[in-house]
């Protein structure tokens, strides 16, 4: 047999398994996904499915814990050319950066009322929880009002959230739960942050470029004691590991509910 028989006798084969799966999956709802682990791009994944539901002419909402405090890529586009996408932000910036538990929880508390907003409302056919996880790590939201609302919205919508972590029992409501993985990341070779393709917190238009700063992560949560995480030349040089340090001593390795965020891991 020659190479050309072979490969499409491969590719027959393989068609058939596809149109398989497709002909088993009857069901028609709106799908829950939950896009964790310590790589870059899962806001910019779920920022990806945005783009696509609005494709198909779809309403979407975006609610971003964490993010807000100053002004990022993603929220300049949706303002100044998505108008009909909903957007809110928490608006406090990382929990190090505030230093106020209380104040924190206060923040977490209002955004996750526009969130539930979205979540009943039928007329969203997607709707991006952006570092929502973060909320539940430590401890700024129960975790069982938040699975219920994920679990009861409308059938016909379809939910994205985004962070590290976020427990055992987030991963088991989610329909798909995807795992982006750090292989390599340009800042363990020095290489700054660059405007466009990382997401950086403390920096605005006009700022320095961001600088490197070692890190001593919890040694009770990760084999690998120091890491490297970008840290904005202007502001405060309290960042990952520092907050969750405490909290880890809970952790297993493969379930990471009290996270560390990444300075550019969107």
């Amino acid at each position: 047999m020659d190479r050309n028989t072979k490969h499409n006798k491969a590719m027959a084969k393989q068609k058939a398994a596809v149109d398989e799966g497709i002909a088993m999956a009857d069901i028609e709802r709106g799908v829950s996904i939950l896009l964790t682990g310590d790589g870059k791009g899962k806001t910019s994944s779920a920022f990806g499915m945005v783009m696509r539901a609005l494709g198909y002419g779809q309403k979407v909402g975006v609610v971003q814990f964490i993010k807000g405090a100053q002004a990022s890529g993603e929220e300049n586009y949706v303002r100044d050319h998505l108008p009909g996408v909903a957007l809110y932000q928490m608006g406090t910036g990382f929990t190090w950066d505030t230093q106020d538990r209380e104040s924190d929880i206060a923040a977490a508390k209002r955004t996750w009322e526009h969130a539930l907003e979205m979540l009943t409302d039928v007329n969203y056919d997607l709707v991006v929880l952006d570092e929502l996880t973060y909320m539940l790590a430590f401890d700024y939201l129960p975790e069982d009002e938040v699975i219920s609302a994920l679990t009861g919205r409308p059938e016909s919508q379809s939910v994205v959230v985004t962070g590290r972590g976020g427990g055992q029992a987030l991963r088991e409501a989610m329909d798909t739960v995807s795992e982006v993985k750090e292989i390599k990341h340009a800042y363990r070779a020095g290489i700054r942050a660059r405007q466009g393709v990382d997401y950086c917190n403390g920096c605005a238009p006009g700022d320095p470029p961001c600088r490197l700063h070692p890190l001593q992560v919890s040694q009770l949560a990760f084999s690998r004691t120091l890491r490297w995480r970008g840290v904005c030349a202007l502001h405060t040089p309290i960042t990952r590991g520092v907050l969750g340090r405490r909290h880890r001593t809970r952790l297993g390795h493969t379930d990471r509910r009290h996270p560390v965020p990444t300075h550019s891991g969107a």
